[in-house]
């Protein structure tokens, strides 16, 4: 409602009366008179208003004389007669003129109007200054404008972000504290109206949810329980303190501790957060003595010692180094009770490395049992191995196993039951064997002591000591911390069994095991010899120190240290005319074996052995490691690493007909004498020593038999489309009975002379494309401005057999499966001679724009893990259109490009598949 003064409310009347009537002169002409009004009420000369307000100025002259009149706004004439009616629709102040004039003269009239806006009057849902919310509550306002409401504009905001225009607010926080929510609103005529808001956001209560469920836990000595809160509310400024018997002892939200000794205990956890809130949850723990597990006797073993009853200093005594005339080598309780050793006493050397140049130690006397008995040397002498339990936590230390008086010394054979050699300790090796928070079980052998071998069983001695070293060469260190020892047993002697003959559970067939090591020896009538050092030759056979279930058997043969210099690689040669026991092998008996297979344990040394004719210098790479295919013309380091097995037995073939640097020896029948040698790398490379290689079972394989006549259609599904019509698909080569290099020939991008494109078997056999042979373009892309590619002839079957031109005309589109992994490649079809090139106009089944192709719709359609089905139409190609059928190019080639703009990249291995001809 507008509200304007009783002035201004009338609705005026328009004068009849016409300026400029015709009038009779009178004798005296005089200038216009005029009285004013506004809305019939005399005329102010300034005039208030609010907007939107209708005024009426009326002049009223009294004489008669003839006169013209107008009124006037801002100069602009309104109107001719002496009414004037107008509406003012903007705030402003305005100029309103009145003029009349006749002969005598002119009259003016000013007035000045001043038009004010229209106010802004609302009222607010919550007229407070202060709001309380909580986290998640939703906070709502609202405004009612109750004038002045003209194109009313709204704005809220929070913390000076506006976050509404409406009328309304309505929003939920989402983290405690005080927000200022503002209104703001501006109507038409700039009028406004504002108010803010205190809202002080609270966190929820502190809830809490704690595991275990039960407040009471029972356990026993050594054993580890988990405790866990969850706060479900109130989790603003949380922390976490977790105590046991009152001592603080973690401050996650989960908490382990190992009970490690027997009595009642008080978890407690304690939650607070932001608010000072706390919740408080306890649990009882009662820990009972972990039972001792009767042992039975273990069949070739004496406990010597298990410090259950035994005291320091009777018949069998122990001496360590002292500290201020104290023993450092005490009989205690067991500290760490753990499955491996859950006994009650232990000997703990304390302190153990007493200063720089002296381990600590404890010695034992073998001639008395500890407890007192006579131990005779007869008795002794049918254990030759000394197993003991070993704690030493995380301190790296290494115990040494020493003969009192003719510090015979060794390391552990044997650790947790892996192979330990003493002679050639590594870190890494000792590192992967031991238990840093548990106690180990180490068995030192005394025929393979590291620094002599002049004690080999217990009945050669009196006395031993335990020396604790700080690393392998047994260097000491000032003090360290506790190492602990239990259950000191003296292990009996292992018998060799009588070699089997023929050692294989079940002869193979189409296999001769030329020698497997268990009863042959170097130097008969098959001879091995190898690189010499000192003039003593490092071929030797040995017990197995790495039996796996790969290879299980006693004895192998070792190139010891391998490497001799950087020019010249370990090897042994061995004899194939006479076997290794001594019989003739005549070369008719020897020509039906073309390949030779062996077991290598290479551990990580990365060495490379390749077989070698003596005479000829034929070598090659193994063609299978572990039952994959391995290519001996082109190896990689990718695919050995993908095949070879690091940390146990490989079982290598190598195949006579595919040596890499010759082919004149085919079988076994066409040489005398073989040799393998180990080399750094596939480029035969020598290298200064090295870790030693062991070998076993050799063995002789008859010929694979006769080359199959290839089938014209060698897909296993001879119709490949899922729904075809006959005739309207050519399989052109699926890869299982074809070359590299035949009638139709593949090439790509070299490296170092080597073609990189290969067949292989499917390294990724799935759902789509289970074939067992597949096409790879290895490393795909040499340069970052150049491709891999791929290039085949399709005049040709790749089996034998021409594809005319009337054949190949049908024929417009390629299909073919395509692995890109997850590298993000573009495989382009390209016509050789005319550099046609296509990106595939359907993927998997959905169709793809060759000509604007975009990564969004690439994306869409590629699987990244699995194989592509790819269809390239030669009529649709990117870059021309003059190829359009298969008889119009003898030749086409596969290219990986980095994307659609055939940009290059060194990359990936990318895998073809199931090339098909399709209309």
């Amino acid at each position: 409602m507008k509200r304007i003064t009783t002035l201004l409310l009338c609705a005026a009347a328009l004068l009849a009366a016409a300026c400029g009537q015709n009038k009779e002169l009178e004798p005296v002409v005089e200038v216009p008179q005029p009285v004013f009004s506004v809305c019939g009420v005399e005329a102010p000369d300034v005039i208030e208003i609010p907007v939107d307000s209708t005024l009426t100025f009326e002049a009223q002259i009294s004489n008669t004389d003839l006169f013209t009149c107008g009124w006037y706004i801002a100069e602009e004439k309104m109107s001719n007669t002496p009414s004037f009616t107008y509406t003012f629709t903007e705030p402003g102040t305005f100029a309103i003129r009145f003029e009349a004039q006749n002969e005598a003269g002119k009259t003016e009239k000013n007035f000045s109007v001043n038009v004010a806006g229209a106010p802004l009057e609302v009222t607010y849902s919550d007229e407070s200054d202060t709001l309380s919310s909580v986290i998640g509550e939703l906070v709502k306002l609202s405004v009612t404008v109750v004038a002045g409401d003209k194109d009313t504009q709204h704005s809220w905001k929070v913390d000076a972000v506006e976050v509404g225009t409406s009328a309304e607010f309505s929003q939920a926080f989402d983290t405690p504290g005080t927000y200022t929510v503002s209104y703001f609103g501006m109507n038409r005529d700039k009028n406004t109206a504002s108010k803010t808001w205190a809202v002080i956001v609270a966190d929820l209560p502190l809830k809490a949810e704690f595991t275990p469920e039960l407040d009471e836990l029972k356990t026993i000595e050594g054993d580890e329980l988990s405790f866990k809160a969850n706060v479900t509310q109130g989790v603003f400024g949380v922390n976490y303190k977790w105590s046991v018997n009152g001592t603080l002892e973690g401050t996650d939200a989960e908490f382990t501790y190992k009970f490690q000794t027997k009595g009642d205990y008080t978890v407690a956890s304690i939650i607070g957060n932001a608010q000072g809130a706390e919740a408080v949850h306890t649990w009882k723990v009662v820990v009972s003595e972990k039972p001792v597990v009767p042992v039975e006797p273990e069949a070739g073993a004496l406990i010597f010692d298990d410090f259950e009853s035994s005291d320091l200093g009777p018949s069998t005594y122990y001496i360590g180094n002292e500290s201020g005339g104290v023993n450092v080598v005490q009989v205690v309780s067991n500290p760490y009770k753990t499955a491996a050793n859950a006994s009650s006493k232990v000997l703990v050397d304390k302190g153990s490395l007493l200063n720089g140049t002296s381990s600590g130690y404890f010695k034992f006397k073998v001639s008395t049992t500890p407890d007192g008995k006579e131990f005779t040397a007869a008795d002794r002498a049918k254990y030759d191995r000394v197993r003991v339990k070993v704690y030493i936590g995380e301190s790296g230390f290494t115990p040494i196993l020493r003969e009192d008086a003719k510090q015979s010394q060794s390391l552990p054979s044997e650790i947790n039951g892996v192979a330990f050699d003493p002679a050639n300790p590594t870190l890494a090796a000792w590192n992967a064997a031991i238990k840093t928070g548990d106690w180990n079980v180490f068995v030192y052998d005394l025929k393979n002591a590291k620094y002599s071998t002049e004690v080999n069983n217990v009945a050669q001695t009196s006395q031993f000591q335990f020396r604790v070293f700080v690393d392998f060469a047994g260097n000491g260190q000032t003090c360290g911390p506790d190492i602990y020892f239990d259950d000191i047993t003296l292990l009996e002697a292992e018998t060799t069994p009588t070699p089997d003959p023929d050692p294989d559970p079940d002869p193979e067939t189409g296999a001769f095991i030329f020698d497997d090591f268990e009863s042959t020896e170097l130097g008969v009538s098959s001879y091995y010899i190898g690189n010499v050092v000192g003039g003593v030759s490092v071929i030797q056979i040995v017990e197995n120190p790495y039996k796996t279930t790969v290879n299980s058997s006693s004895k192998v043969l070792v190139d010891k240290g391998s490497m001799m210099s950087g020019t010249s690689s370990g090897y042994f040669k061995f004899k194939v005319s006479t076997t290794p026991d001594g019989k003739e092998f005549a070369s008719s008996d020897r020509a039906k074996y073309d390949r030779v297979r062996v077991k290598i344990y290479v551990g990580d040394s990365g060495f490379t052995p390749l077989l070698q004719e003596d005479a000829k210098s034929t070598k090659s790479t193994p063609s299978e490691i572990n039952g994959i295919a391995f290519d001996t013309s082109n190896p990689t380091l990718d695919a050995w690493n993908a095949a070879i097995k690091t940390n146990d037995w490989n079982v290598f073939v190598y195949d006579l007909k595919s040596a890499k640097y010759s082919t004149d020896v085919n079988n076994v029948a066409q040489t005398d004498q073989f040799q393998f040698r180990v080399f750094v790398n596939f480029t035969n490379t020598g290298q200064t020593c090295g870790p030693d290689i062991y070998f076993d079972d050799i063995t002789l394989l008859e010929a694979s038999g006769t080359t199959p006549t290839p089938d014209p259609d060698p897909d296993p599904d001879p119709d490949p489309d899922p729904d075809p019509v006959t005739g309207d698909s050519l399989m052109y080569d699926n890869f299982e009975s074809t070359q590299v290099g035949v009638s139709t020939y593949y090439k790509g991008n070299n490296v170092g002379g080597v073609s990189v494109v290969q067949i292989v078997e499917n390294p990724y056999k799935t759902t789509t494309n289970s074939s067992s042979k597949v096409l790879v373009d290895k490393g795909s892309m040499m340069t970052w401005n150049s491709s891999g590619y791929i290039t085949f002839k399709i005049d040709n079957h790749p089996y034998g057999g021409a594809i005319s031109g009337a054949t190949r005309s049908q024929f417009t589109k390629v299909r073919l499966k395509v692995y890109v992994g997850s590298t993000g490649f573009t495989p382009l079809l390209q016509e050789d001679a005319k550099s046609t090139k296509s990106t595939p106009c359907e993927i998997n089944g959905v169709a793809f724009d060759t000509a604007n192709p975009t990564l969004d719709a690439w994306n869409a359609a590629i699987k990244t893990d699995d194989w592509n089905v790819f269809v390239y139409d030669l009529s649709g190609s990117k870059y021309s259109t003059d190829v359009n059928n298969l008889s119009q190019v003898d030749q086409l080639q596969l290219r990986v490009f980095v994307d659609f703009n055939n940009n290059g990249k060194a990359g990936q291995d990318v895998y073809f598949d199931d090339i098909e001809f399709i209309k």
